[in-house]
């Protein structure tokens, strides 16, 4: 599974909701998410932009690390300044570009880095624009189109934000203007028409940029709204059966590493074919809702999972929790539910019950044969009378596998 996908598969209810409303607004909603989308979004796009960022850092550091070798042919200086430069070159630019390439590896999430990034290049294109000046000076001019290319690579591969772009290009700006009136040589100084093109291409660059940038916002917004629903429930906003496949499939990696007791809790609502017959379907998805809701608070740590089935089957998984713990979660959430107080004239407490069968293993245990206890559990509920809570025991799988659902009746 890729870094996104474990966290869009997770989106709350109203994470869901927000970024619906995005999908179907679409402009300029899309340039800044809401809440913890746009955390997620640039999760994501620091982690696919990683490795470049990285070979982006080192391409400085190539350069001047090999500038003996081809400069020469390009750049026309004296011998003692030419050893100077060389000097800077391996002493300060390539040492400080290594530093950023493993910065940039390291801490790819970290906003710092794509300061630092952006903080380097320009440093090198002033260093560039200076180069340009002592060159000038001996008769040998250097055209500043070759110093734009360092912010074009950085337009084109960096995957940065557009108001850090946007301040990355304003800095450039600043600085060769800067530079433009501090050196002052003929052979220097940038033509109207070199100004001209020069302003041309980078906002051509940023105006292509800034179009990417809405065009994968707009891929990752569609693609994650894909993925939590592939995952949730649609109804109540709980996870679905394959949420909580890969959840326990999680849980069992886990488990094998730290061996500890994982539970699963079964829950129907009692009478619920009933509810629909005498109050109609509209009534009993609100009750579906309510109930999922109040279900949703007992799966508080990271790998409990709060799941919908389907119809009225609920799941409660709760690893690292033992039978007696889990049993006390089933009695409170049974409990819980009819202190709600939901009508419901079917049933002989003339409000809203649920029944709970209670499976725990300290192996790991195939889902199937775990949800295959719990269901037998909670038949055993069903059977007292409902509105109670049956733990698994030795010798249950020996009666015929009737279903706890042929009881809802």
């Amino acid at each position: 599974m890729s870094h996104d996908q474990d966290a869009t598969e997770t989106l709350g209810g109203k994470e869901l909701h927000d970024l619906e409303c995005v999908v179907r607004a679409g402009g300029s909603r899309l340039l800044r998410l809401p809440g913890r989308l746009e955390t997620l979004y640039l999760a994501q796009m620091r982690h696919q932009a990683r490795l470049t960022r990285v070979l982006l850092a080192l391409l400085p550091a190539l350069i001047c690390g090999t500038s003996g070798l081809w400069a020469g042919s390009f750049i026309s200086l004296p011998d003692p300044l030419t050893a100077w430069m060389q000097t800077i070159n391996l002493q300060v630019i390539v040492p400080s570009f290594l530093a950023l390439s493993l910065v940039q590896w390291r801490y790819s999430q970290h906003a710092a880095a794509e300061w630092l990034l952006m903080g380097g290049f320009i440093a090198v294109c002033l260093l560039g624009e200076w180069m340009r000046f002592e060159s000038a000076s001996y008769g040998w001019r250097l055209e500043p189109l070759l110093i734009t290319t360092m912010p074009i690579a950085v337009l084109a591969l960096a995957r940065i934000g557009l108001l850090r772009m946007l301040a990355f290009i304003g800095a450039y700006i600043v600085g060769i203007s800067l530079a433009d009136q501090l050196f002052q040589h003929p052979d220097y100084q940038r033509s109207p028409s070199t100004w001209l093109a020069e302003w041309l291409l980078l906002a051509i660059m940023f105006l292509a940029y800034a179009h990417s940038q809405y065009a994968r916002r707009k891929a990752w917004c569609y693609a994650a709204l894909l993925r939590a629903q592939a995952v949730t429930d649609p109804l109540t906003g709980l996870k679905n059966r394959r949420a909580l496949e890969l959840q326990y499939e999680a849980v069992r990696a886990a488990l094998q590493r730290h061996p500890a007791p994982v539970s699963l809790i079964a829950v129907d609502v009692d009478y619920f074919k009933l509810i629909n017959d005498s109050y109609g379907h509209a009534y009993g998805d609100g009750l579906l809702t309510a109930f999922a809701a109040r279900l949703a608070q007992f799966a508080r740590r990271p790998l409990d999972a709060a799941v919908r089935l389907g119809g009225d089957e609920f799941i409660l998984l709760l690893p690292e929790c033992d039978a007696a713990a889990a049993e006390q979660i089933a009695q409170n959430l049974v409990q819980d539910i009819r202190a709600l107080g939901l009508d419901n004239r079917q049933s002989p407490h003339r409000v809203l019950t649920t029944s709970a069968g209670v499976a725990t293993c300290q192996e790991a245990l195939p889902l199937w044969e775990l949800m295959r206890k719990a269901d037998a559990a909670l038949y055993r509920a069903k059977s007292r009378g409902r509105s109670c809570v049956a733990s698994f025991e030795a010798g249950m799988l020996e009666t015929p596998p009737v279903p706890a659902r042929a009881l809802r009746a």
